[in-house]
């Protein structure tokens, strides 16, 4: 699209740009019938045939140690974000904000067409105003995902219950980063009773070429200011703090589980 040097997920002129072309696309679409589907319960049989006979989740976060792993008709790949470029086979895609969802758009079409979920938030999280804006709700999803190649599940949800287990834990969850959504995510989907291997995701055990920055190529592909603003959001010790609680969480809940 000629977006690559726009610093459009911080800069909000240069966001506006983005954002008229994809309204533009989605024009154009408006009246096509989408060829994917809304399903708002986690525990829908159709949703939860796709994870039969499947006894293993990978995880993939946008850090270091985030690597593409074979197809396997016995896993389920969880993608977080911007993961689902370098992983590409991906079964569930998780997403909470606008601009990643504008992202989609240039996400491979035979990557996109075969994610099986999106599980998003229903109202999305603009990160340059910092806020879950009501325009960017369930409709305005499901008219954008008719401009990209998907033709699984959009599976929306409200709120995840992170804050439940501050008091019997001793942990005090803000504002929550994707590996910690991740369980509570699959939480909803039942499938916290299979063996959790997670990629690209920090931990302070981790040497630390495998905790600090973003995964190679994820840095070839977005603009250098928008990923110094998403690092200096939170330092490496925050992110290491969340995400022992993620560990703490993990263990509570009797999870078998593997940081690679």
């Amino acid at each position: 699209m000629g977006f690559e040097d726009l610093n459009w997920m911080t800069n909000l002129e240069s966001f506006k740009t983005v954002e008229n072309f994809y309204l533009e696309e989605m024009k154009k679409r408006e009246n096509e019938e989408p060829k994917f589907k809304v399903i708002k319960d986690p525990l829908n049989k159709e949703i939860q045939d796709i994870f039969k006979k499947k006894g293993v989740v990978n995880i993939f976060g946008n850090g270091p140690s985030l690597r593409k792993i074979k197809k396997n008709s016995k896993h389920i790949n969880y993608c977080i974000n911007r993961s689902i470029e370098v992983q590409k086979n991906c079964d569930i895609l998780f997403l909470g904000d606008l601009q990643i969802l504008f992202d989609l758009y240039n996400v491979e079409r035979n990557v996109m067409k075969n994610v099986k979920i999106i599980m998003i938030q229903s109202t999305l999280h603009d990160m340059i105003t910092g806020k879950n804006d009501i325009k960017y709700g369930l409709d305005f999803i499901i008219k954008f995902l008719k401009c990209t190649a998907f033709e699984g599940i959009i599976l929306p949800f409200d709120k995840l219950p992170l804050k439940k287990y501050n008091k019997a834990l001793g942990i005090k969850i803000g504002y929550p980063q994707s590996g910690l959504c991740s369980v509570f995510a699959l939480k909803m989907l039942k499938l916290t009773d299979r063996k959790l291997n997670y990629y690209g995701i920090s931990i302070p055990s981790m040497s630390k070429d495998k905790i600090e920055g973003y995964h190679k190529d994820i840095k070839k592909q977005y603009h250098k200011d928008y990923l110094d603003k998403t690092n200096s959001k939170f330092s490496t010790k925050q992110r290491l703090i969340k995400n022992t609680y993620l560990i703490k969480i993990l263990d509570h809940l009797k999870i078998k589980y593997k940081f690679h």
